[in-house]
C-alpha cells in the first residue's frame, strides 16, 4: 500500500466534481421551476455538499476516492479512528465552509446592500478558498500529505488488491 500523490487525489476529486455539479444544477432547476427563494436553494446546496463530504468520515473517503481505490488512513497506513477522520474533515472544510457561509450571509440578507460589507466579505471568502488550495497543494511534497493530513496525522493511501479496503476504525 502506498500513499497517493496529489495527481491521483485530484483525479478522485474530478470524479466527485460532477456529482457536486448535478446537486447544484438540480437545486437551480428546482428554484426555476418552483420559484423557491435563492437563500433556501443555497442553504440546501451547502447542506448537500456537507453531507456528501461526510463520506470522508463514514467511509474514509468520498465516492471519488472509493472509486479510485483510495482510503484515508493513519499516517502509518493503519485504519484511522473515526475521531481522527472527523478532525481531518473539520480541518479540511473549515476554510471553504467559512467562505460559503460568508457569501450566503452577504448575498441573502440586507448586508448585500452595504457596499462596505461586500468589499470586506467577498475578498475574505476568496482568501479562504485560496488558503484551502494552498493547504491541498502541500501534498506535492515527499510525504504526499496535505496540511490538514499533517495536522490530523492522516494520509491518503491507494489500497492494493488483497489489502484491507476498510478505511476507518471504530472510535
Amino acid at each position: 500500500m502506498e500513499r497517493a500523490d496529489v495527481w491521483t487525489r485530484l483525479g478522485a476529486a474530478l470524479v466527485d466534481l460532477p456529482i457536486w455539479w448535478v446537486m447544484n444544477i438540480a437545486m437551480n432547476l428546482t428554484e426555476a421551476k418552483l420559484g423557491v427563494a435563492p437563500p433556501v436553494i443555497m442553504a440546501t446546496v451547502i447542506a448537500l455538499m456537507v453531507t456528501y463530504s461526510l463520506a470522508d468520515i463514514a467511509w474514509a473517503g468520498t465516492p471519488g476516492k472509493r472509486l479510485r481505490k483510495l482510503r484515508i488512513r493513519s499516517e502509518d497506513g493503519t485504519p484511522a479512528p473515526r475521531s481522527r477522520l472527523a478532525i481531518r474533515w473539520a480541518l479540511k472544510h473549515a476554510l471553504p465552509l467559512t467562505g460559503l457561509v460568508a457569501v450566503l450571509l452577504v448575498t441573502t440578507t440586507r448586508l448585500r446592500d452595504d457596499p462596505e460589507m461586500l468589499m470586506t466579505t467577498m475578498p475574505l471568502a476568496g482568501i479562504a478558498m485560496l488558503a484551502f488550495a494552498v493547504c491541498f497543494f502541500v501534498a506535492l511534497g515527499q510525504e504526499k500529505q496535505t496540511l490538514y493530513d499533517v495536522l490530523s496525522r492522516t494520509a491518503v493511501y491507494r489500497v492494493t488488491p488483497g489489502a484491507s479496503a476498510q478505511g476507518g476504525a471504530p472510535l
